[in-house]
């Protein structure tokens, strides 16, 4: 039954802050009396994000909130031990100057205390292969919602928070999987988050998309090509009402109109060869990142709109196979 959800209705970040900070506290050994169940969901957390197994107890915590010495969303204390540092986040993302301060105050207030430092990136929303790869080079380690949801589904009891917050993570990816539906990936950002993570899976080069437009378009860019007059690559663009397309961009360039004209041809006497219909919008723009072209009928749905996946990734590799062959024509 589709049941109310408090955290359907509050979706912000304090909310989420709040529910892990109490997730964190029911882990300590005291509470083994009081509810063990949640105190067992709660210890398997800790030993997650510290990496140690059933048999390390968590005898002591103290969770602090909105921390002062560099703001991050969550710390806690760990046996006297360990400094856990939570960047957490339900849709948003971060920036290097978060993590750096995170890094820099974790690391003199474990120095000046005698604690081992930890820190995590937590997501529940969806986040691209590329930035979770970035995030662990700046030497915090991501968690994703399907980590979070491996810990907290083994819990057995009926506390109502731990419930709506597990059926809510479900929605989530319920919401994510859903792509394969028109009416949804033409939607809602979920499904179509949920389409981007599917093709990092099936593309072998690593991946990015993000969120443009002053938030009205979600694109997915990959397959960079260096050419003398720029960079050329592919771009899905998903503008919801206004459609889903795939594109040709080209970026570092002198933001000529005859350069993108020039690019173009180029490009679709390969896409020929390729079977693709590559066509001009209505209008060149030179901009920093500008349109080269867009392939026709990329996305395709059958009677009952449900998309064509494995159409998609073929006008993909045909895609991949003209920027590749009109690279080469420029060497």
């Amino acid at each position: 039954m589709n049941k109310p959800n408090i955290f359907k209705l509050a979706t912000g970040e304090l909310t989420q802050d709040a529910f892990l900070s109490w997730l964190l506290q029911w882990s300590e050994n005291k509470y083994a009396e009081v509810d063990l169940e949640l105190y067992n969901v709660g210890q398997k957390f800790v030993q997650f994000l510290l990496d140690k197994g059933d048999d390390y107890i968590i005898n002591t915590v103290k969770v602090e909130r909105q921390w002062s010495k560099s703001k991050a969303d969550i710390v806690a204390t760990i046996n006297n031990d360990y400094f856990i540092l939570i960047e957490d986040k339900t849709s948003s993302g971060t920036w290097k100057k978060q993590l750096e301060k995170h890094k820099e105050f974790a690391t003199k207030h474990c120095e000046k205390c005698s604690l081992k430092p930890v820190l995590v990136y937590l997501k529940t929303g969806n986040e691209s292969k590329y930035t979770l790869n970035w995030i662990t080079q700046q030497g915090c380690r991501p968690v994703v919602r399907d980590e979070v949801l491996a810990i907290i589904k083994k819990y057995n009891g009926t506390n109502v928070v731990l419930r709506d917050f597990i059926d809510y993570l479900e929605w989530l990816e319920k919401r994510t999987v859903r792509y394969t539906e028109r009416k949804y990936l033409l939607s809602d950002y979920v499904a179509c988050q949920g389409l981007y993570l599917k093709l990092q899976e099936d593309i072998k080069e690593a991946s990015k998309w993000k969120c443009i437009y002053k938030g009205k378009t979600w694109c997915f860019g990959y397959h960079f090509k260096k050419l003398v007059v720029g960079k050329i690559y592919i771009q899905i663009e998903n503008s919801f009402a206004g459609g889903i397309s795939l594109m040709i961009k080209l970026e570092e360039f002198d933001k000529n109109k005859n350069v993108l004209e020039q690019v173009f041809a180029g490009i679709q006497k390969y896409a020929q060869q390729n079977g693709l219909a590559l066509i001009k919008l209505a209008r060149f723009n030179p901009a920093d990142i500008s349109t080269v072209g867009k392939i026709e009928n990329a996305f395709k749905f059958d009677e009952q709109d449900k998309l064509d996946y494995a159409g998609l990734l073929a006008t993909l590799e045909k895609l991949e196979r003209t920027l590749d062959d009109y690279t080469l024509s420029k060497q």
